[in-house]
This record gives structure tokens, sequence and C-alpha cells, in this order.
């Protein structure tokens, strides 16, 4: 039981977040890979992999693959934010020269009734962390 003046501290759900590119907000529905190993050459980030569902009209992810291989010198700054219930960051990842490295389209099947999911593979140079917001 918690005292009168004591709040609660409960671990943060997974579900509430905001992924950007430059800048720019994008609906995705999954963010997996968020990793940094420890090898023998120092840290290095994983990838990163945003899923989201394909919506008619809305070529985003494909569009920006595109652009990252037309411009091999092209990268992004991602940001990927963990939200509390009134929408605010509780932490930021923010990863650095960020480019596409592979692009995949849904899995199509007639026996399911699965939403059609894209997705697109990220690298990046370098992997931050803030908190309460991605301003570092």
């Amino acid at each position: 039981m918690i005292a009168d003046g004591q709040e609660a501290v409960w671990p943060m759900p997974g579900f509430h977040f905001a992924v950007a590119i430059n800048g720019e907000r994008l609906n995705v529905s999954e963010v997996s890979g968020l990793a940094v190993m420890n090898g023998d050459n120092g840290s290095r980030p994983g990838k990163l992999v945003l899923r989201r569902g394909i919506f008619a009209g809305d070529l985003t992810f494909w569009r920006w693959f595109e652009d990252a291989v037309a411009s091999e010198s092209k990268s992004w700054t991602v940001t990927i934010d963990l939200l509390d219930e009134m929408g605010a960051s509780v932490r930021c990842w923010t990863l650095s020269q960020a480019r596409p490295v592979k692009f995949s389209g849904p899995h199509l099947r007639a026996d399911s009734n699965e939403v059609a999911i894209e997705e697109m593979e990220l690298a990046c140079e370098t992997v931050s962390i803030s908190i309460p917001d991605c301003a570092d």
C-alpha cells in the first residue's frame, strides 16, 4: 500500500510510442531492434526494424527507401519516444546517420484476415538515449 503523498512507480507500457524521421512523425505499429552490441571494435548499433500497416495511396516507406538508394550520402535522424499516458516523452532513443538497408512488403495469404504490414530495416552509426525528451 502506498502512503498519502507518495506516487506509485510502475514500468512503462510499450504500446504508446512515437517515431519521427528527420522530425517528420511516422505512424508505425511496431519498432524492434533497439539494441547496441559490445564487440571487439567497440559498441555498434543493431538494425532497427519499423513495421506499419499498409494504407491505400500511401507509399511513404517505399519512397524513403527509393530516396536513400538514389542518394548514397543521404542519412536520417530517427527518434523513438516512449510516451506516458499524457503523451509526454519519458525516454527517447535517437539514431544518427540512419539509412534504410531493407524494405519488405506484406505476407499475403488468401486464408488470413491479418492486416497487410510492410517493414523497413535501418542501419545507423550511433544510438543515444535521453530522458525525459529528445533534447540532448
